[in-house]
């Protein structure tokens, strides 16, 4: 049976869902909210080899599930702390390296499970002669994901990710209306660890350090006069190779392994409510 939130149909609901929201009395947005999150994102990750030559390819629709929320009082400025989880199945079409060297088309489904943890401070300032305002946000946050190659010659990759965000927006002054952010995400620290390796015997963990690079944010979005506010965002990792380490096997093969150059891209679709005042 496929599941739900692959292809359209899942998109289907949750606009039905935002439909049946939208009408709901208005809600002014601002300090001490709170607010829950559902989204879904069209997941793409893509590897390199040393002479730009595709290596593998991964694609598929992931479901998140988030809470935000605003602490302050403070008309301009105030902290807001984002917690997110994600996971899904995707398609992977790659290759398999076999120890003599030789490789052959390989294909089967990766499974990710995640979440992202990211405190911002948030200020917005006025601009003149408008009802508009532009939110500056500065935001230090981690992700952590674990990717699982499913089949017979399956690993699993843990990654850590901490990263600084700045970000620049426009939107209206008024609880609702368009708004729009742009803005740089710049990882300071990138750790991946690979377990359960099996080639020519079951083979040691290995930690790699893939090299860090700056990526652009996107998010456009809507709030309505009620409590719903919907969102569709791009945001990517760019990370260089890593250094290649030796890894022993059961039958006592050694392999120089690496973390190739690697390219995450996601175009997500969220849609958030406001939640009662406790």
């Amino acid at each position: 049976m496929q599941p739900v939130w692959r292809g359209g149909r899942g998109f289907f609901l949750l606009l039905v869902v935002i439909l049946l929201q939208a009408g709901l009395p208005g809600t002014a947005v601002g300090a001490g909210e709170s607010r829950i999150e559902l989204g879904m994102e069209q997941f793409d990750w893509n590897e390199y080899g040393q002479g730009g030559e595709h290596l593998l390819r991964e694609s598929g629709t992931r479901l998140s599930i988030g809470l935000e929320h605003h602490f302050g009082s403070g008309k301009r400025g105030l902290f807001s702390l984002l917690v997110r989880g994600y996971f899904g199945d995707v398609d992977y079409e790659g290759y398999l390296q076999y120890p003599d060297g030789q490789s052959a088309p390989y294909s089967t489904r990766t499974h990710y499970w995640g979440g992202v943890i990211e405190p911002r401070y948030i200020y917005r300032i006025a601009v003149p002669g408008t009802r508009l305002q532009s939110p500056l946000t500065l935001a230090i946050g981690g992700e952590w994901w674990l990717r699982d190659l499913r089949g017979k010659f399956g690993y699993r990759e843990y990654y850590r990710i901490g990263y600084f965000r700045l970000e620049a927006g426009l939107e209206r002054r008024q609880p609702s209306g368009w708004f729009i952010r742009a803005g740089v995400k710049s990882p300071f620290l990138v750790e991946e660890r690979i377990s359960g390796f099996y080639l020519d015997g079951a083979c040691s963990d290995v930690e790699l350090s893939p090299g860090e690079n700056d990526t652009v944010s996107v998010t456009i979005g809507y709030r309505f006069r009620g409590h719903a506010a919907i969102s569709i965002g791009y945001d990517a990792y760019l990370l260089s190779a890593s250094p290649s380490k030796e890894v022993n096997c059961e039958n006592g093969t050694g392999l120089q392994i690496h973390q190739p150059k690697s390219k995450m891209q996601s175009l997500s679709l969220r849609y958030s409510i406001l939640l009662p005042e406790m």
